[in-house]
């Protein structure tokens, strides 16, 4: 092999490796949202399947939106801190499970509804449904049914099997329970 060939490999071998160098690392993510993989890796399986067809940039904008909210709306962070604080006074244990039940939770929504809009089975207006009545919920003393309620429906969404239209808040909690006023 001469020395200019050697030079054309040990230079595509650079730029692959720096490649997947990128590629593996998380530049500027949040500390306090789940493994940038997670979603790289969810997002690769639905381009496969065809059921998404944004770029990835757009797609971990929306996943980094879901969980850091927007000044007029909560994020799934605050929304599990909403959570946390109402039951400080149940055993550790009880704590450390609802944290991964929503962690696994916030995961699932997040992984839906990050696709395009035309390929997702969650939408905003589900996931602001959800909101309101996870304040309602905590509001109650009646989280734990209520995130049963949700898990179930989560999937029965992403399976086709429940249509988005059919989550409103009195799913979850009849309309007088939403009159505070």
């Amino acid at each position: 092999m001469n020395s200019i060939n050697k030079l054309l490999l040990l230079c595509t071998f650079s730029l692959s490796l720096s490649a997947c160098y990128s590629n593996s690392q998380t530049p500027n993510w949040p500390e306090n949202i789940p493994s940038r993989s997670v979603f790289v890796n969810a997002y690769n399986q639905q381009i496969s399947e065809g059921r998404n067809n944004t770029n990835i940039d757009t797609h971990l904008k929306w996943v980094k939106r879901f969980y850091k909210g927007l000044s007029i709306y909560p994020g799934w962070n605050d929304m599990t801190k909403l959570v946390l604080d109402s039951i400080t006074n149940q055993p550790e244990q009880l704590q450390k499970d609802t944290v991964k039940r929503l962690s696994a939770l916030g995961e699932r929504i997040c992984i839906e509804w990050a696709q395009s809009n035309d390929t997702r089975n969650i939408d905003s207006i589900n996931i602001n449904t959800w909101g309101l009545a996870l304040r309602k919920s905590v509001k109650q003393d009646n989280l734990f049914p209520f995130l049963d309620r949700v898990e179930d429906d989560v999937e029965q969404l992403i399976a086709k099997e429940l249509d988005m239209r059919a989550i409103t808040s009195e799913r979850y909690h009849t309309a007088e329970d939403y009159n505070d006023f």
